[in-house]
């Protein structure tokens, strides 16, 4: 029996040992399919982190380009309404100067409709006074 308890002693540590083999080959295997599944999903996060950054980065890309185009719009409207006022203003300036001018074109004919007026009243006193003067000297004569 001893003979037979060793025998199944050392079988039983075989078995053991070949357990514990199959167990370690099971086990790292195991370990590698987990490792692996882990890596490919930390490669498909890192995929997506880069995916997601480089959508982000589109739409910020996008957003710019949009307040850009609204600055330069309103830019563009701010500088056409301050172009519109002053073409108003010099509108309404050359208003005032062609009044100005036509009210002293006006000035200027009425002071020249008096001169010719006074200078035909002077020439009509001039008229009478050479007229004075010669019923003066034929008054003189006959008397």
């Amino acid at each position: 029996m001893n003979g037979e308890v060793n025998c199944i002693d050392f079988m039983t540590v075989i078995k053991y040992a070949v357990v514990a083999i199959v167990a370690s080959v099971i086990g790292y295997f195991v370990r590698k399919i987990f490792a692996e599944a882990t890596i490919r999903s930390a490669e498909e996060e890192a995929a997506r982190i880069i995916q997601d950054g480089e959508r982000e980065a589109e739409s910020l890309k996008r957003e710019a380009l949009v307040e850009a185009r609204e600055e330069i719009h309103k830019s563009r409207s701010e500088m056409e309404r301050e172009a519109r006022e002053r073409r108003n203003e010099l509108q309404q300036f050359e208003r005032r100067l062609t009044q100005k001018e036509e009210a002293l074109d006006r000035r200027g004919d009425a002071m020249e409709r008096r001169e010719e007026t006074l200078q035909r009243k002077f020439r009509e006193v001039e008229q009478r006074e050479i007229e004075i003067d010669e019923l003066l000297q034929l008054s003189l004569i006959h008397i």
